[in-house]
């Protein structure tokens, strides 16, 4: 590759690679790797901020656009025009579901909704989401996650997700039989630009069955992810910070205490199924937090730089 690479995406563990060119920004390339072959090119009006493919479909994000092209033939099938604006360091808050297996949902893209867009939603969706059939009540869409199903072409669900802008999503993607049935829902993680609290929604029924409290300070959320059996989520800061929730936890407990493999005791919560010495309350993180920012103060103070 002569001119070098960025934003390189492989689907699966196929030899199909997607990348975009380093110096032409506004070009990808889908290739072969093992063939060492370039299959075809593609130039699009505005820099390239990510893309990303399942074995249907492969988008590319734009700045306020997300063009949809089939993997077959690389044609363009759609282009998105509602999207917020997607900034260079702020990639991740467009995510596209590829699960392991096929399911109805293999194709949904997340994306945050631009400001004033109006957005139709289906007549048939559920009155229990009231957010969802009233999408356009919030005219400057804040905080909103809109799901589009890039196979049929249209939106089908409007998620209220946050009170800020949306600075991070991401699908589940598992492996389980009929993700996005009821009794097995596809996950969406999302986290705002605060980022304090991550949200975990059930989709398509676009409830939230998670909240994730990260901590009380901002925290600039630059990526979320799911383990591959979607028991996990964990998240990347700015702060220089990981976080992992354990999702099924009290799931866990309970099929222990069922099994009566412990008493139920005060101590036998399951929180206390960790180790006192790996446990950190909320409150010690919190005075962790606090010492992070008084060093980080004193540093930019001394030296007048940031990290």
């Amino acid at each position: 590759i002569e001119n070098g690479t960025s934003h390189v995406n492989r689907l699966f563990t196929s030899s199909l690679v997607a990348y975009r060119s380093r110096f032409e920004t506004n070009k990808i390339f889908l290739a072969h790797f093992r063939k060492n072959q370039i299959i075809c090119d593609y130039t699009y009006p505005s820099p390239v901020r990510t893309l990303q493919l399942n074995r249907n479909r492969l988008i590319v994000c734009l700045d306020n656009e997300i063009y949809i092209h089939a993997i077959k033939d690389m044609s363009l099938v759609h282009i998105i025009k509602d999207v917020a604006t997607v900034f260079e360091d702020k990639v991740n808050t467009v995510s596209l579901a590829s699960p392991m297996s096929a399911s109805a949902l293999s194709n949904l893209i997340a994306y945050p909704l631009a400001e004033g867009a109006m957005v139709e939603v289906p007549a048939d969706e559920s009155s229990e989401n009231s957010n969802a059939k009233n999408s356009n009540s919030n005219s400057n869409n804040l905080g909103r996650i809109a799901i589009f199903d890039a196979y049929l072409l249209r939106t089908i669900k409007v998620i209220d997700a946050h009170e800020n802008r949306i600075s991070a999503t991401c699908f589940a993607n598992n492996s389980t039989f009929r993700a996005g049935s009821q009794e097995n829902p596809l996950l969406l993680a999302s986290a705002s630009e605060r980022g304090t609290v991550i949200r975990i929604w059930s989709i398509p029924q676009g409830v939230c069955i998670h909240e994730l409290r990260r901590g009380m300070y901002y925290a600039d959320i630059q990526q979320l992810s799911f383990s591959l059996d979607a028991e996990y989520v964990g998240l990347i800061s700015k702060n220089q910070t990981i976080h992992v929730w354990d999702l099924m936890k009290k799931e866990r407990f309970a099929e222990k205490k069922e099994k009566g493999e412990g008493e139920t005791t005060s101590e036998t919560t399951p929180e206390a199924a960790v180790a006192d010495d790996q446990l950190i309350t909320d409150a010690q993180l919190e005075q962790m937090q606090q010492e992070e920012e008084n060093i980080y103060k004193g540093q930019t103070s001394a030296n007048n730089n940031t990290w």
